[in-house]
């Protein structure tokens, strides 16, 4: 199950220069960039979502104790030429909780997340960190369902 709602990069709604129109976004040009944000419910888990851009989808997972917050830089010019997805890793950022925190039940998770997604493609997961790990594995066992690896520091990338 998931739930969705719309919003724009910096509040609730388009962000507007001192001249009364659009401010400026990362890249220089007028305008809000658009994001929907969704919970996707998985193993008892409300995981947060984040998807804006447009273009070859990236998946971007990350690393233990990172957020999706820590890659609004980067997830800001990515989203020029990429339909950009983040999630917060269960425990983290504005995901729940959990009662059970292992590398199967993160490997759940980013499964459930993309399942969530309805891409109009598979897509290129980039993961730092134990985000690379987990996206080596879960390409592995669903090498159909991706297209491409980024893996930027992984510790065990080997499944």
């Amino acid at each position: 199950m998931t739930t969705r709602h719309d919003v724009y990069e910096g509040g609730a709604g388009p962000r507007r220069g001192s001249g009364g129109g659009p401010a400026p976004v990362p890249d220089g040009t007028p305008g809000p960039q658009h994001l929907t944000v969704r919970t996707v419910h998985h193993d008892g888990v409300a995981i947060s979502v984040t998807r804006g851009g447009r273009g070859r989808p990236l998946v971007l997972c990350p690393g233990l104790l990172s957020t999706q917050a820590d890659l609004h830089e980067l997830t800001s010019l990515l989203r020029r030429d990429h339909d950009v997805i983040t999630f917060d890793l269960r425990g983290h950022g504005l995901t729940s909780a959990a009662d059970r925190y292992s590398f199967d039940a993160f490997l759940g998770d980013l499964g459930a997340v993309l399942a969530a997604l309805d891409l109009p493609a598979p897509p290129v997961l980039v993961g730092h960190s134990l985000g690379a790990d987990l996206a080596v594995h879960h390409a592995a066992g669903h090498p159909d369902a991706v297209d491409g690896l980024v893996l930027i520091d992984g510790a065990n990338p080997l499944p």
